[in-house]
């Protein structure tokens, strides 16, 4: 059978990608990504190799599709504290209660303590959302808007970890109005302190 063509592919995945973060890894038996899918069991394994060959590349292709252009909307805004208050912010304001959730959260929680291909394919699309918060606080610390306390790194570090929990607490259904004070704190504690 021949391989699927680029754009076909792409559709493939991104099928794959949202069947896995809404359902996860596990729940999501080979009849269910045929459905989201619309190919056969069979060209699946054949250009995916395994289910995990297809999370693999459905969690690639989530970096490049969805985690990529949010880092460049949100993290490169002229106001970088802004800009990582609107990226936290759209976790749970540009989406419907029922389908919240990020691929990389989900599956790093789904695939903990494992190794393998889809494992670093999201400690890749870890590193570049801190990447892309390093570069926001550098940016912000260079303006004089976020404090020098913490080097751009360990910022980077909390406020990935911060996302991360905002993340799953959207996903558990937290109200909108906890989530944005929880945010509000995270970006309190970045934010230089006025001179008094």
């Amino acid at each position: 059978m021949a391989r699927p063509r680029k754009q076909e592919k792409k559709q493939i995945l991104a099928a794959a990608w949202e069947l896995f973060r809404v359902q996860g890894y596990e729940a999501s038996s080979i009849k269910h990504i045929e459905r989201a899918t619309g190919q056969k069991a069979g060209s699946l394994y054949n250009d995916f190799g395994s289910k995990q060959g297809l999370m693999a590349q459905a969690v690639e292709a989530y970096i490049v599709d969805v985690v990529r252009p949010r880092i460049e909307k949100h993290l490169l805004d002229p106001d970088p504290l802004n800009g990582i208050r609107q990226l936290f912010l759209s976790t749970f304001n540009e989406q419907a209660p029922e389908i919240r959730g990020c691929l990389l959260t989900n599956t790093a929680t789904e695939f903990a303590n494992t190794k393998g291909e889809v494992s670093a394919a999201v400690t890749r699309g870890f590193g570049e959302l801190r990447a892309g918060f390093e570069k926001a606080c550098a940016r912000a610390q260079e303006m004089g808007m976020a404090t020098k306390v913490l080097p751009p790194q360990r910022a980077a570090d909390f406020l990935l970890l911060g996302y991360q929990g905002i993340l799953v607490l959207a996903r558990a259904n937290h109200s909108s109005d906890d989530l944005c004070n929880s945010v509000e704190v995270i970006l309190q504690s970045l934010q230089k302190e006025p001179a008094v």
